[in-house]
């Protein structure tokens, strides 16, 4: 996505008297005159391209290849912008890296976030800096393929007409090339930069992005602008500088929320022309969520229609499909207002939503209908006036028109768009968007259970990958649309396709395109393209062919002995080269480690991972990224330090088309405060195995962990204390509780110490200390003295009982 730019005056779109589809000067159907049917030749190959028959490739003796010519000078076609304000030192810094690059060799990058004016600060610098020998040239990335890249490269430094080299003469060709070449939106792997750069060793490459590369790459940081630059850039927009002090320092504060980055100033400006009824000002601080949403509110009808569209299509639009689609007059004048509010913005050839605008375009608009769409790109891409480039400009457009008629039910649209524009995107050269398109075609197909598009679109995939070296799968492809075309009694066809088998051999005997011996299952495929262009029949000379062609694959099995599994290894190779080219670019959202308040000690906050098939706006407290889509994915955050990560989904979910969406969470959490820092990989698995197709560079995050926070407040203070008298009382009623516990050992230590009461002398019982009060000793009983008798002994027993009786109320006390 271009971002928005910080230049004096409102951004510059495309030019009047620039003709991108036709359109910016006239119609959308007036240009140049050209024809679906031609020939382009692509490596060893010559492809025929017919709109109403399926495509031929027959190889090419050496002599007959193109000899290209080379051209003086590249020269960077982008379109013009005013002068830059407030990026003087970026551009300097910019320009030291990018002369120590053309010196020593090596790769510059401009990193930045969304909005920043990355985008813009390339294209001045690629106008303005110092090129290479031999030129420099600026390309967009966005949505391409890096072989797509490669031919922009290639067609900018020679004259030559429809000719793609492959890639051994590809880099032959590029080798002392040695130009600078600016890339925007470069959001790309480690490996496909790698590749891109090798195209052309002695090149310089820039690459703007918003992520780091790994590896030795000079980078140059884009930051937000000062409040003084942002101030002066709302000025410069049309605004009037606050007189007052008061006012200054509102100003001031507006510009802290907009982070320095000129898209969401912009749009603080547009607000500020459109409600204010005299001269416009500066307005109030205010987050940047709430004057997007204000400037949906203002937006009048024509300007709503006109983002629906874009919102829907998520691409770059020339005005005249524009102006077609809305039914408005003036598409490019509703263009350039939009664009002057910073929810649109220009691009090359046309113009496309502001990403951070398309989710709430979205949510308040329904998607246009996808017949409209597909009836339209369909009877414009078939005109003799449009050209392939045309075509190949809006392949983003096209691509998702075809995949919103197979989400609204009507997959039979779809396939009338893909087979009209298929031709076209062939012509071009353009294999990445080419291959995009075909492949939504053949899935319409199968939907709308379409037999004839069925066979088309799976001869044009056999041919797609004979022309990317992939000849197993090639003759796979073929033999199975020859056996659909022969299903539909469709010889001709059928026998098309049977020719194109082979191609797969040159005459010399040797793979088209490839310089060395095949392997087994090439000669397997080759013996398979020998009969099935020679057909079923009765004559013996067919018995003889297929018998010499399993001949050829058994003696390639001998011959080769030491080399037994090639054959497999390169059915292996190329199912993960046609699984990489199946991959899409996804988004990335992940929650942004600096909003989470992570405190040391306090609860787990949790860490979520969103990957998409489409984009959608970031939400406040989220980052966002692209990543590659279109597989099994498995997302991984390492963390170290102090920090703990706990997982709470698992680990691979499956992420296969536009549509679908997968959500991994973690528990965080941190032990101490301070500074900590995990790391975020993705990556992309074949089918559920782990052989891995790509994967993301770890992206470094940093956390703060606060500490626990002390509240003073007078609330707070009457908690404190009334918990400190709590736990006061439930301490002191602890200890009362336990010396009560040691008192009572005591006492009954002591009294199981003491010795028993004694009896008197006189025989009367002493009662127990407790009880002597109660105890009552009856009285003993006197007699008259009576002479004595043997009975009389009778009266001690009786005197002696009271003790008894005393000496038995004692024993249980005792």
């Amino acid at each position: 996505m271009e971002e928005e730019d910080n230049t004096v005056g409102a951004p510059a779109g495309p030019e009047r008297d620039v003709s991108a589809d036709g359109a910016l000067g006239g119609g959308p159907y007036s240009n140049t005159s050209a024809s679906t049917a031609g020939s382009v030749i692509v490596g060893d190959c010559s492809v025929v391209i017919d709109a109403n028959l399926t495509s031929t490739v027959t190889p090419l003796e050496p002599q007959a290849r193109p000899h290209p010519v080379r051209r003086d000078r590249a020269e960077p076609l982008n379109r013009p912008h005013r002068q830059l304000q407030g990026r003087a030192a970026e551009l300097a810094e910019l320009g030291e890296a990018v002369r120590a690059a053309q010196d020593s060799g090596g790769i510059v990058q401009l990193v930045g976030p969304a909005g920043v004016g990355k985008s813009t600060l390339m294209r001045h610098a690629a106008r303005l800096l110092a090129p290479g020998p031999d030129g420099a040239l600026f390309l967009s990335a966005a949505r391409r393929e890096v072989a797509d890249l490669a031919q922009e490269m290639f067609e900018a430094c020679y004259e030559v007409e429809d000719y793609a080299p492959a890639g051994r003469d590809l880099r032959r060709l590029m080798a002392r090339v040695r130009m600078t070449v600016y890339i925007d939106e470069a959001d790309l792997t480690t490996e496909q930069v790698a590749e891109l750069a090798d195209m052309a060793p002695q090149a310089t490459f820039v690459f703007a992005s918003r992520d780091r590369l790994p590896g030795d790459v000079d980078v140059v940081e884009v930051p937000g602008l000062s409040r003084e630059m942002a101030l002066d850039l709302l000025v410069a927009w049309g605004l009037r500088r606050p007189q007052h002090q008061g006012k200054l320092v509102e100003a001031h504060d507006l510009c802290t929320p907009m982070l320095g980055r000129p898209l969401l100033l912009l749009r603080a400006a547009g607000l500020a022309r459109i409600e204010s009824s005299d001269e416009p000002t500066v307005p109030r601080p205010t987050d940047a969520e709430a004057i997007l949403q204000r400037l949906f509110d203002r937006l009048d009808t024509e300007q709503q229609n006109v983002l629906r569209l874009l919102a829907t299509l998520d691409a770059e639009l020339s005005p005249s499909h524009v102006g077609t689609l809305c039914g408005i007059s003036d598409p490019i004048g509703v263009c350039a207002d939009l664009t002057d509010l910073g929810l649109v913005q220009a691009e090359e050839r046309g113009y496309r939503i502001a990403s951070d605008a398309l989710d709430e375009a979205q949510r308040r608009n329904r998607p246009f209908p996808a017949e409209q769409l597909c009836d339209h790109f369909s009877r414009w891409a078939t005109l003799p006036t449009i050209t392939p480039t045309q075509v190949v400009w809006h392949g983003a457009a096209l691509e998702r028109a075809m995949q919103l008629a197979q989400e609204q039910g009507v997959p039979h649209v779809a396939v009338s768009l893909a087979r009209a524009v298929s031709p076209q995107l062939a012509r071009s050269l353009r294999l990445g968007v080419w291959i995009r398109v075909v492949d939504e075609g053949r899935r319409a197909a199968w939907q709308a259970d379409d037999e004839r598009a069925k066979a088309y679109f799976t001869h044009e995939k056999g041919i797609q990958h004979l022309l990317t070296g992939r000849h197993v799968t090639a003759t796979a492809h073929l033999a199975e649309a020859a056996e659909l075309w022969q299903q539909l009694g469709d010889t001709d066809a059928a026998d098309a396709t049977r020719e194109s088998m082979t191609a797969i051999r040159s005459p010399s005997g040797t793979a088209a395109g490839v310089s060395v011996l095949p392997g087994a299952a090439d000669a397997a495929g080759a013996g398979a393209a020998t009969a099935a262009s020679a057909g079923i029949g009765c004559a013996p000379w067919m018995l003889i062919a297929i018998l010499s062609a399993l001949f050829s694959t058994t003696l390639v099995y001998t011959t080769h002995n030491d080399e037994p599994r090639k054959g497999a290894q390169q059915t292996y190779v190329e199912e993960i080269g046609e699984a990489r080219q199946r991959l899409f670019s996804g988004q990335l959202i992940y929650t942004d480690p600096h909003s989470m308040g992570l405190v040391a000690g306090a609860q787990p906050r949790r860490f979520q991972v969103a990957i998409r098939g489409a984009w959608r706006q970031a939400k406040p407290g989220e980052e966002q990224a692209p990543v590659k889509a279109g597989a099994q994915i498995g997302v991984k955050l390492h963390c170290s330090g102090n920090v703990r990560c706990t997982p709470l989904s698992s680990e691979r979910q499956n992420v296969l088309s536009r549509s679908d969406k997968a959500t991994w969470t973690w528990a965080l959490s941190a032990r101490d405060a301070g500074k900590a820092s995990v790391a975020l990989t993705v990556t992309a698995y074949l089918g559920d195995g782990n052989t891995v197709l790509v994967e993301k560079p770890p992206q470094m995050l940093s956390l703060d962990v606060a500490a626990a926070p002390s509240d003073n407040s007078w609330y707070s203070w009457i908690t404190d204390l009334w918990r400190w008298m709590s736990n006061a009382i439930t301490t002191l009623g602890g200890i009362a509780v336990s010396l009560s516990a040691i008192a009572a050992a005591v006492v009954m230590l002591v009294r199981r110490r003491l010795p028993p009461a004694d009896v008197a002398d006189n025989g009367t019982p002493q009662p127990p200390r407790g009880i002597r009060r109660r105890l009552r000793v009856p009285p003993v009983r006197q007699t008259r003295p009576r002479p004595v008798h043997p009975r009389r002994q009778h009266t001690e027993v009786r005197t002696s009982q009271p003790n008894q009786r005393a000496a038995a109320h004692r024993e249980p006390r005792e």
